[in-house]
């Protein structure tokens, strides 16, 4: 009983292993000399919303420079790609613990409405990627009465 208990859980991570690899391109967990280790994968954090005239997408990437952001605009789309490799050159002291050599941060964020990707622009301050984007219709105002439930 226990052998296919232990079974299920090895199909669970081989499953969990190829949807990172279809979705994201690269394993959850990569391994070295038969152990695991981290990838050092993050999600950023995303807030999104609109104003009457635009859709606005702000993108927390602490301590990433412009230069290491890569980011493309799809029909309904806004993909975020970060590679940032820290060097350990300026630490003469010793290192004690470097868990932080490479921090990858990628994201796509899909848009909610339609916008003019042709139209968009990226402002990128204080560790904020902003995103703005037009509407592609402008907010329409809508006529509403109250309906009596019989």
């Amino acid at each position: 009983m226990v052998g296919h208990w232990l079974d299920e859980i090895e199909q669970m991570h081989n499953e969990m292993e190829r949807l990172s690899r279809f979705m994201l391109g690269h394993p959850l967990v990569e391994y070295e000399k038969g152990k695991p280790v981290a990838r050092g994968f993050r999600m950023p954090i995303v807030n999104q919303f609109e104003t009457k005239e635009k859709l606005i997408t702000e993108i927390e990437l602490p301590g990433v420079e412009k230069k290491d952001i890569e980011l493309n605009i799809g029909d309904n789309f806004a993909e975020v790609k970060v590679v940032r490799m820290m060097n350990k050159e300026n630490h003469d002291q010793g290192i004690h613990r470097f868990e932080s050599k490479c921090a990858s941060f990628y994201r796509r964020i899909p848009f909610p409405i339609e916008v003019k990707t042709e139209m968009a622009h990226a402002i990128f301050k204080n560790g904020i990627l902003k995103l703005e984007l037009p509407k592609a219709k402008a907010l329409e105002t809508v006529n509403t009465k109250k309906l009596e439930i019989e």
